[in-house]
């Protein structure tokens, strides 16, 4: 496992939130590469388990990222560019999305918990169903969202606090 050099409470605010936005980014095109290579062997009888548990957990990083996402446009962003004008499009535009594609609910069901809110274990049927909801057709799309608009609107976002902060260049 590698680290930064630097302690994690280093920094400022803004230094602290390019960083977690960089690991958001890291982590979407980690999925996305995972997400290509199960595609590959999930017909494969030597690896086709591997891959249906890779793929799931391809869509989980996914899920689970945009929901970290969407609580760091609802609590930090505010506090990072005050002024709602300042504030990148994406970022909203990159919520809605993730709203719209249940992926809250997703990341909740699916990685967070095994149980929904009342304890009860989800059938195989709720689970499809859910997935379902995220409206992708195909797998190819899926993945084809994973960078655009999800990386895409995060690098969006890391940039403009970069800019509003004056920070260095904040690549990953």
């Amino acid at each position: 496992m590698t680290s930064d050099k630097r302690n994690p409470g280093d920094g400022s605010l803004p230094e602290r939130s390019v960083r977690v936005l960089n690991d958001f980014i890291g982590h979407l095109h980690a999925a996305r590469c995972g997400h290509v290579v199960c595609l590959k062997f999930h017909q494969d009888p030597r690896y086709g388990l591997a891959a249906k548990y890779g793929l799931q957990i391809v869509f989980g990083t996914v899920a689970l990222t945009m929901r970290k996402f969407e609580d760091f446009c609802e609590k930090d962003l505010p506090r990072l560019i005050p002024d709602k004008t300042k504030r990148p499009p994406e970022a909203k535009s990159l919520v809605h999305e993730s709203r719209k594609r249940h992926l809250r609910a997703a990341a909740n069901m699916l990685i967070a918990h095994y149980t929904n809110e009342n304890r009860q274990l989800p059938s195989l049927a709720e689970v499809t169903a859910l997935i379902e909801k995220g409206g992708w057709e195909t797998d190819e799309e899926f993945t084809a969202w994973i960078r655009d608009p999800a990386i895409e609107r995060v690098v969006a976002v890391r940039d403009a606090i970069s800019t509003y902060h004056k920070l260095e260049a904040a690549k990953s």
